[in-house]
């Protein structure tokens, strides 16, 4: 080694040295240059080589002791070499954003000369242990952004605290037309079946009416695209409501707004968001099929900033304020104007007015029957989150999250009369969907071996609703003849303390309890001119839950994951044990196999029905009674190949879940849950279900490139039995896609950022027409055996994006414009079977033509 240091102002010393003992080094360079240094007598006889020309006595000494167990210090211009402690070494910190000083979750920390690494927590703190080296270079990366060299020299010091920065990725081109800011999206994690998002260019991805997280979920591989273009999740075939939604740690159950159409979520409002496909840790539990973790953005810590968005149609805002340079408060907002008047709702009427009763109606009309319809919708979010660190070792946030749909309907039907008894009905509705929730959370560092972190939440759905129904058609100076309201309140409580201990060398053990008490109160008013009912009903129960799960690095190649949750759930009196297991193995440094199966519950179920009113529809309740605990066991296995620049992945799943109940026979889940007209059933068992469900995906992906992308393949089959249903015989699910083809590519030209994504996915299943039938009471009965057997043609589209970023001093403006479906194709979603048409009764429903949606941003 040799290394020549100059400083003009400090004496100057040279040496060469080759195979000599590092005592008479040290003495050597005493005895020339009279140094003022101390060393042990007895230290040890390493033989070194190095080499310096005009160093200073702290490089000289620096080089002299490089890879020996050895340091020095200074005290008063005395130099002292002492004897340092071998490994293994600890080293902790925190990973931060170089802009907003906001720490970053999830980003991967790696020491390749060793083959070890972890990730950063929610709150961008790592530790990492069993360090063997004394010198290392920690490499840390994260979606988007450079990745960061950081030399460790361990002195006297073995559990070191340090801050790493990291800053955006750039793209280095020779092409003077491809150049800017490097997008990158995700990440394939250490973790089977997880897949790492971030949100911070996804405003560059083609999307309709508003940039939103869901859609942008919706391009990953092995999450189809929603029913008719909507944006709801179906993870490898599991239907949304079987989805875990959590933020913060605290979960949601309004997930979206618009019947769907767009999601609850707030883009600007999130940091990074950690999608599991399958196999999801013993630390989760309450849901059968994908978690979505998102960890919100805390606010810049250094200096105020503030944004605005409008598209016309949807205006947000956020502002952020530091607070005491230890914290930060973030709050985001957003509010849609009325969507009727936009050209989008235009697009997609269809779908959001969807398949209730009142609708179905009065797209039955024939000429001799006349109705009209008057909506209005709007919908509004805001999300706030208090961030402050207490001292090093606490840290306190405090995020709360409020969304509301309002949905005013007005109709007036003329010559309905076999169906509504009079000629002329008018019909008022009044619907108010909204999700309120808080959390507050400590964090605690005892050391870089034990973490404590301890939460307490309330979190709900509220449905409110309220008809008037008028004979005359005329509702200015008439009382109602009927009128109804409905109230249903789902609440959950929960409190929960999880624990990380590294103790055990080579295991990551995680521990907890969480508690969670959960209610549900429907009540329901309906009122005739001369009498009135009400009905009500309420759940309580609560759930408790013990889990540990311990990471086993077993090796620098196999790791394994063993998980067990045990749930006492207290409308049952029954514990349930759920065990999880996953593991992983390097078979070279690009090549890795993945495998993960478990068991999950459910306790929750989301009522939907065709028959239900709008205060009914969506919302929540417990298993009780004849409604059972959904239960699932699935598995996965996966194989990774990736490198510099590109990623492959094959995986192949299954699962299996029953439990499922058929609510699709009721108004509302009072008479299931108080046990009313139930006597028509033999069974309790009679509406249970069961899923099977099979699928394989492919996934390839460009990367670290001028232009970059990626292409997804998924194989999927998912089918339902329901004892009530052609005796139990499988039938395919309604939301069932056998083929399904994704692509997306991405590049920059002239500080342009285009995106331009193609699907290909096959039709949705539904029943031939001469296998349905009506009832006189309007209700829909298929012929047995004929449930779901026939596809429509496949669906495909081309959506486009293009966006650019425009500087003024501290202003800074986004500009971008999407066109869904460019090319007009006109791709049928499904079919909707109408009970009261006079002719057929089953009808195409025809998806989104070419659809523009104009965004601006500005920030300040």
């Amino acid at each position: 080694m040799s290394i020549s240091f100059l400083n003009g102002q400090s004496k100057s010393i040279s040496f060469s040295y080759n195979q000599i003992n590092l005592q008479d080094a040290i003495q050597q360079l005493i005895d020339n240059y009279q140094l003022p240094l101390i060393y042990p007598s007895n230290i040890d006889d390493n033989k070194i080589s190095t080499e310096c020309i005009n160093c200073e006595i702290d490089s000289v000494l620096t080089l002299l002791l490089y890879n020996t167990n050895y340091s020095w210090k200074n005290i008063n211009e005395q130099y002292t070499i002492y004897k340092i402690d071998r490994g293994p070494y600890t080293i902790t910190g925190q990973i931060i954003d170089k802009l907003s000083n906001e720490t970053i979750p999830y980003a991967n920390v790696f020491i390749p000369l060793l083959d070890m690494g972890t990730i950063s927590n929610d709150e961008g703190i790592f530790s990492l242990s069993g360090i063997e080296s004394r010198i290392c270079t920690l490499y840390v990366s994260y979606i988007g952004y450079e990745t960061q060299k950081e030399p460790i020299y361990f002195s006297n010091n073995k559990e070191p605290h340090i801050e790493i920065v990291l800053k955006q990725k750039i793209i280095n081109s020779k092409n003077i037309f491809i150049r800017g800011k490097a997008r990158e999206f995700m990440g394939l994690s250490n973790d089977p079946g997880r897949i790492s998002f971030s949100p911070k260019h996804i405003s560059t991805l083609p999307t309709i009416g508003e940039v939103d997280i869901f859609r942008a979920l919706q391009l990953l591989p092995g999450i189809h695209q929603g029913l008719g273009g909507t944006a709801e999740l179906y993870i490898r075939g599991g239907r949304p409501d079987q989805n875990l939604l959590i933020i913060d740690g605290m979960p949601i159950y309004q997930k979206t707004h618009m019947f769907g159409f767009l999601s609850s979520i707030q883009s600007a409002a999130v940091k990074d968001i950690q999608v599991y496909k399958g196999g999801y840790p013993a630390r989760f539990g309450g849901r059968t099929s994908g978690l979505i973790e998102i960890t919100n953005r805390v606010g810049n810590t250094i200096t105020p900033h503030i944004k605005l968005y409008t598209n016309f149609t949807i205006n947000s805002a956020q502002i952020e304020l530091p607070i005491f340079s230890k914290g930060s408060f973030i709050v985001t907002a957003r509010q849609c104007n009325n969507i009727v008047s936009t050209q989008l709702y235009k697009s997609v009427k269809d779908f959001i007015t969807g398949d209730d009763n009142f609708n179905l109606i009065s797209i039955s009309a024939n000429d001799e029957q006349k109705t009209t319809y008057k909506p209005k919708f709007t919908f509004k979010d805001i999300n706030a989150v208090l961030s402050y660190l207490i001292s090093p070792r606490n840290r306190i946030s405090l995020t709360y999250t409020n969304g509301a749909d309002l949905i005013n309907e007005k109709r007036v039907f003329y010559g309905f009369e076999t169906i509504l008894e009079n000629d002329s009905t008018s019909i008022n509705e009044e619907t108010e969907w909204s999700n309120q929730g808080a959390i507050l959370n400590w964090s605690y560092y005892l050391n870089s071996n034990w973490q404590t972190k301890l939460s307490i939440a309330k979190t709900g759905f509220i449905s409110q609703y309220n008809s008037k129904l008028f004979n005359d058609g005329n509702d200015l100076d008439n009382f109602p003849q009927q009128t109804s309201d409905e109230k249903n309140i789902f609440s959950n409580q929960i409190y929960r303390l999880h624990q990380i201990i590294k103790v055990v060398p080579n295991h990551r053990i995680e521990i907890g309890l969480n508690r969670s008490v959960l209610s549900t109160d429907y009540k329901t008013e309906r009122r005739l001119e001369s009498s009135s009912e009400q009905n009500s009903l309420n759940q309580n129960s609560y759930l408790q839950s013990v889990y540990a799960q311990d990471k086993w690095f077993i090796s620098k190649l196999l790791t394994i994951n063993v998980g067990l949750r045990n749930t006492y759930y207290s409308e049952t009196k029954s514990s349930d044990f759920t065990p999880r297991l996953s593991g992983s193995f390097k078979v070279t440094p690009s090549i890795t196999i993945e495998a993960a199966m478990g068991k999950y519950n459910q306790y929750t179920h989301q009522f939907n029905s065709n028959l239900s009113t709008r205060g009914t529809h969506g919302t929540w309740l417990l298993s009780s009674g004849r409604v059972p605990v959904i239960s699932s066991t699935s598995s996965h296995s996966s194989l990774y190949w990736k490198n510099s620049d590109y990623d492959l992945s094959l995986s192949y799943y299954q699962r299996n879940s029953s439990g499922h109940y058929d609510f699709g026979r009721y108004i509302s889940p009072i008479p299931i849950l108080s046990d009313q007209n139930n006597n028509e059933y033999n069974s309790p068992n009679d509406l249970t279900g069961n899923e099977e469900t099979t699928g394989a995906e492919l996934f390839i992906r460009r990367k670290n490139k001028q232009i970059n992308g990626w292409i997804s393949y998924q194989s999927n089959n998912t089918e339902y039995s329901f004892n009530d249903i052609d005796e139990g015989r499988l039938f395919k699910a309604d939301h069932d896609v056998t083929h399904e083809f994704k692509s997306v590519l991405m590049t920059s030209v002239l500080d342009y950022d285009l995106t331009a994504n193609w699907s290909y996915s096959s039709g949705r299943v539904y029943t031939h027409p001469n296998d349905i039938n009506k009832t006189n009471d309007f209700q829909i009965v298929f012929n047995p055996g004929s449930r779901n057997n026939e596809r429509l043609d496949p669906v495909h589209h081309l959506d486009i994006s293009i966006s650019k970023k425009y500087i003024f001093n501290r202003l800074q403006l986004d500009i971008g414009l999407s066109i869904y479906n460019i090319y007009n194709r006109e791709n049928v979603s499904h079919k909707r079977y109408n009970p009261y048409a006079s002719g057929s009764i089953i009808s195409d429903v025809i998806m989104l033509g070419v659809t523009p949606t104009f965004f601006i941003q500005a920030s300040l």
